[in-house]
This record gives structure tokens, C-alpha cells and sequence, in this order.
């Protein structure tokens, strides 16, 4: 089965490896970050009964305006919307079980910011 689902907002700056944020203010990003996912995943899903085996995972970043984005960076600042689909109990977020993971960044004034996150299930 395949997922997709857009979460109106970007990943929280205080995630970034380069933040200077205390660690609980890092660890209330993390939390929202997580309530942002979840909520938004069951506002288009029902919560799965079961755990997806094996699959794979592509983020798109949408920023509203073009500015300069570091995209390992950006990879690091989506840990709490990866820790999300763990609280839904839909994926591990071991890489045994997430094969192939894909973090885009582009620019759009219409649909930024959001992030868009589609889950694909492989050999299901």
C-alpha cells in the first residue's frame, strides 16, 4: 500500500545538527514535529492495523521562497516527521525496513511551506 500526505509545515530549524538550541528545546521540536505528522496522516488515513515490512520513504520540502537550503541538513531536521511514522505504528525506522530514503527540497510561493511525504511499500 502507498501513503502520501502533506504536512502544512517544514521541518522545525531547532533539528538542524548546526542549531545552538538547548537539548529540550530540540527535544519540543521533536514532539511537534512528530503531532504535526500524526495529525496530518490521520486527517487522510486511518491508523494501519500493521507495520509496513519493507518500504520506502521520499520527503519533499516545499519552501515558499528559493533561498539557499542544505539538503543533509535538512535530512537531519526531518528526524521528528520520520519519528511520527514510528508513533503511528506504520514503520519501523530501522534500515531494514526503510530501504531507500529521499529527502527533495524545492521552492514554491502556491504551495510552500509544506512537506510532503509519501510512503511506498515494497514486496508488500
Amino acid at each position: 500500500m502507498d501513503y502520501q500526505f502533506s504536512v502544512p509545515a517544514l521541518p522545525r530549524e531547532e533539528l538542524s545538527p548546526n542549531s545552538r538550541f538547548h537539548r529540550y528545546a530540540k527535544w519540543t521540536a521533536t514532539a511537534a514535529d512528530i503531532s504535526d505528522v500524526i495529525g496530518a496522516f490521520l486527517q487522510t488515513y486511518p491508523r494501519p492495523e500493521r507495520l509496513l515490512e519493507r518500504a520506502t520513504l521520499d520527503i519533499h520540502v516545499i519552501q515558499r521562497f528559493k533561498r539557499k537550503a542544505d539538503l543533509d541538513n535538512m535530512t537531519a531536521r526531518c528526524k521528528g516527521f520520520i519519528d511520527g511514522l514510528k508513533g503511528l505504528v506504520l514503520l519501523d525506522d530501522s534500515a531494514a525496513v526503510v530501504g531507500s530514503l529521499t529527502v527533495r527540497i524545492s521552492a514554491d510561493k502556491a504551495l510552500g511551506p509544506a512537506t510532503i511525504i509519501t510512503i511506498s511499500e515494497v514486496g508488500g
